[in-house]
């Protein structure tokens, strides 16, 4: 899962047949770690044939950017 996450962090978009690839394993399996990331909102797409980005939820801020993201500031 963290690869495709820093990938999709990194190119700013990934292609869904890319995540096989991205992550080395079959694209099957890979659906289901999209579908599972998706389901948590650490990816977000338009819709189910557009490329995936990163979803910026409020409680994993803290993990994504540890030395910039301050909660007692909010």
């Amino acid at each position: 899962m963290e690869k495709l996450l820093r990938a999709a962090f990194m190119r700013g978009r990934i292609l869904r047949g890319r995540a096989g690839e991205i992550l080395n394993m079959s694209q099957r399996n890979a659906r289901r770690i999209v579908a599972a990331l998706l389901d948590e909102g650490l990816l977000v797409s338009a819709s189910h044939r557009a490329p995936l980005v990163m979803g910026l939820l409020l409680h994993v801020l803290p993990y994504y950017f540890p030395d910039l993201y301050n909660a007692s500031n909010f």
